[in-house]
């Protein structure tokens, strides 16, 4: 991949000094190729996720077998997993954000997949519920942390597609739950799928932590950054001159980030390779940072919004389509693989890709992409709500899970683009956090408590009528982005750069 190399805007006083800020941007990150870091990382995704939906996929039996009801489902299957989840992210993320993330995330891993096996060996609901607390703190690990780690790990106009590729394993997780965890439990019972879905967590573990290497932290995010020390500023008009002697320049530099102003190195500042990492924030003083950054607020409740009308046909999309339409298990699970997984993945992908081409050219388009796309999402959630059969209820639902999983891209990474290096981790983990809170905790047994509310009039049907309310989500979510759109445009989207200059201070 070519060298990208950013010019600076000349600042006023700087007698037209020239200044060339090179950011090497190799293929190969610390001799990982980069493809394999995704590939691990979207491993630990897909692993996480298809852990978690196995027990959605599988709630019909597992409620028969343990004789609970549709409320307690709701529960097992999202507030037992956001009860700690919630609460351990925090404290994870604040050590990610200082120690080795690729063995924070090998540890998680080994943890929630250990505990999915010993799922199938539950005696009751309440151990059950209990092992799935235990999921929920280890799957902390494999979210914000893998988060922080792609977005030192790749330059700012490549973030929101490799943090895409990151979450786009949450889809395939869930087509590959949807698919194989219907018909295992129909072959070897949902205790036996348990045992199945968990042990390659086990190995992917080990091959986490022996191949990764920690990346720099805020390597690739001196071209965002104001140089204090003067002179330090390209006028606008002479860029074009200064870019041959510049790319000269760069051809002799070595492999970390280097700052240059007229040839030479600015030593002491977040550039020069030998200043090393920003040093680490106080958890305080990087929540607050975060807080202070305007566009980072609508971009978050935007995701928690459009978050509980995914989670909630994540959750009971079988049900649905068993009790409305008359599907098995395995059948629904089947379509659902294609309608939902496959669909959610590609639009994933799809909404990082373009999201940076367009971001290069205007900023907005990181929070004007994710508004169309849930926009579009409440008329086709209503008619899959509404479908008067199994096949066409799949049909509409393929496109509204494409448009609802393109906000993931942009949004996390514009999140990651907009916060200092040092509290990536931690403002991962504030959308994550609500994203579990309203998606997991919140969404599954609202729908479970509608469905009995409104079981006395409409029996079955009740649960079209408890999705169709859900899927009011997607449209708050639209406005939200919106808003975050308009603060983008006002030039309000990140922190000061003073501040963030000074982040370490």
């Amino acid at each position: 991949m070519p060298t990208p190399v950013a010019r600076v805007a000349a600042k006023p006083g700087c007698g037209g000094k020239e200044a060339i800020l090179v950011v090497r941007a190799p293929d190969r990150r610390d001799g990982v190729p980069s493809n394999l870091i995704l590939v691990l990382m979207m491993s630990v995704t897909i692993l996480n996720v298809m852990d978690r939906q196995l027990l959605a996929v599988l709630i019909e039996p597992i409620g028969l077998e343990l004789g609970a009801s549709d409320t307690a489902m709701g529960l097992l299957t999202g507030t037992s997993f956001a009860l700690l989840h919630v609460v351990a992210s925090f404290p994870v993320a604040i050590w990610a954000d200082r120690g080795d993330r690729r063995t924070i995330i090998a540890l998680g891993l080994a943890l929630w997949s250990g505990l999915t096996v010993a799922t199938g060996f539950a005696r009751s609901y309440v151990e059950m519920f209990l092992i799935r607390i235990g999921v929920g703190i280890g799957e902390t690990t494999g979210g914000p942390p893998a988060q922080a780690f792609l977005a030192d790990a790749f330059p700012p106009d490549r973030r929101s597609t490799a943090i895409a590729v990151l979450v786009m394993g949450g889809p395939l997780g869930s087509m590959l739950a949807f698919a194989l965890g219907g018909w295992l439990g129909e072959t070897v019972g949902w205790r036996g799928a348990f045992v199945v879905f968990g042990l390659p967590g086990l190995l992917l573990a080990v091959v986490l932590r022996l191949v990764l290497r920690e990346p720099r932290r805020g390597a690739y995010d001196a071209a965002d950054r104001e140089v204090d020390a003067a002179p330090v500023a390209v006028a606008a008009e002479r860029e074009a001159d200064a870019a041959p002697a510049a790319m000269a320049d760069e051809r002799e530099a070595d492999a970390a980030p280097v700052a240059m102003v007229s040839g030479r190195r600015i030593a002491g500042t977040e550039m020069d390779a030998s200043a090393g990492e920003p040093p680490p924030l106080p958890p305080a003083k990087a929540l607050r940072m975060l807080l202070r950054t305007p566009a980072l607020a609508p971009l978050m409740v935007g995701a928690w919004a459009n978050t509980v009308g995914i989670y909630a046909v994540l959750v009971w999309a079988v049900p649905y389509l068993g009790r409305v339409h008359g599907l098995s298990t395995g059948a629904a699970g089947a379509r659902l693989a294609i309608a939902s997984g496959l669909a959610s993945a590609l639009g994933t992908w799809a909404g990082g890709v373009l999201a940076d081409r367009l971001g290069r050219r205007d900023r907005v388009w990181l929070a004007r992409l994710p508004a169309l796309a849930c926009a579009a999402v409440l008329p086709l959630g209503l008619a899959f709500a509404f479908a008067s059969d199994g096949d066409l209820a799949s049909v509409l639902l393929a496109p509204a899970s494409f448009l609802s999983a393109a906000y993931f891209g942009p949004v996390f990474g514009a999140v990651q683009t907009f916060s200092p290096p040092r509290a990536r981790a931690l403002a991962a983990t504030c959308i994550t956090a609500g994203n579990t809170i309203l998606g997991l905790g919140l969404a599954p047994p609202l729908v479970g408590w509608l469905n009995e509310r409104l079981a006395p009039a409409f029996g079955d049907e009740a649960i079209r009528y408890s999705l169709a309310l859900m899927m009011t989500s997607h449209a708050v979510a639209a406005l939200l982005f919106l808003r975050a759109q308009a603060t983008l445009r006002a030039g309000r989207g990140a922190i000061s750069r003073s501040e963030s200059g000074a982040e370490g201070a």
